[in-house]
């Protein structure tokens, strides 16, 4: 029995090109739109704040709507940053 030389279709380099490109977004650009959204909102409770004190026109309850949100994910956050801290610790840990 004669086996012939295996030639690679073009199309299958282009399709796994395609899907890296899908996948660009690693979990460092995830992290880091997650604590510019966190930061989004610390400044714009800020402002809320700012504006208030000022007599602007604005509702208090939008006021502390905008600091509870703010709150809750600048902890969220911290939590997040604290399961990732024991993972890393734990992964260091690991005797292989």
């Amino acid at each position: 029995m004669k086996i012939d030389n295996f030639t690679p279709s073009e199309k299958i380099f282009e399709k796994r090109i395609a899907i890296e490109d899908e996948n660009k977004d690693g979990f460092g650009q995830v992290f880091k739109s997650a604590l510019q959204a966190v930061n989004d909102k610390q400044v714009y409770s800020d402002e809320m704040t700012n504006k208030l004190v000022l007599g602007e026109d604005v509702e208090i309850h939008e006021v502390m709507l905008a600091a509870e949100e703010a709150s809750l994910a600048l902890q969220t956050a911290v939590q997040v940053r604290n399961k990732l801290t024991e993972a890393i610790k734990e992964l260091t840990n690991l005797q292989i």
